[in-house]
């Protein structure tokens, strides 16, 4: 009796310990890399702002000034329209290796979402990191845009 209760509670621990080992294997960065890789997923589009004929009057704005002056140099010849089409819509990227909390938000744009409420970009331009609405992501091709 004693000898199959401790093979129970062996087979028992010893399955536990697999799926603990197999979730933290799971969740590591190099196997999401090579998920990324295999079903070649750069990132995934996020719209963080509206962008709809229907709105003229709410308008996407910079509110980093300096940005603001490259972009419309480098960005002039389109419309406000085109610049939210162009800014509005991301590709989402995961984070890892970054204390979020160590993060410095800097507002960078503001724009409207579909319901009407102003909506906020911020970054950390050092880290590479993005925020809307309490929601952190990079997006290598945002920052790199607006970088170049």
């Amino acid at each position: 009796m004693k000898t199959k209760l401790f093979i129970k509670i062996s087979i028992l621990l010893f399955a536990l310990f697999m799926v603990v080992t197999a979730s933290k294997y799971f969740a590591s960065p190099p196997f999401e890399k090579s998920l990324d890789q295999a079903f070649n997923l750069p990132g995934k589009p996020f719209q963080w702002c509206s962008y709809s004929l229907k709105d003229q009057n709410k308008k996407f704005e910079w509110l980093n000034s300096d940005l603001k002056k490259k972009i419309n140099v480098r960005d002039g010849q389109l419309t406000a329209v085109q610049i939210s089409q162009k800014y509005c819509t991301v590709q989402l990227e995961n984070i890892q290796g970054i204390d979020l909390k160590s993060v410095r938000w800097e507002k960078l744009a503001q724009g409207f979402d579909s319901a009407g409420e102003i909506v906020t970009l911020e970054w950390d331009q050092s880290l590479q990191v993005f925020r809307v609405s309490g929601l952190p992501f990079k997006s290598s091709i945002l920052y790199t845009d607006l970088i170049n």
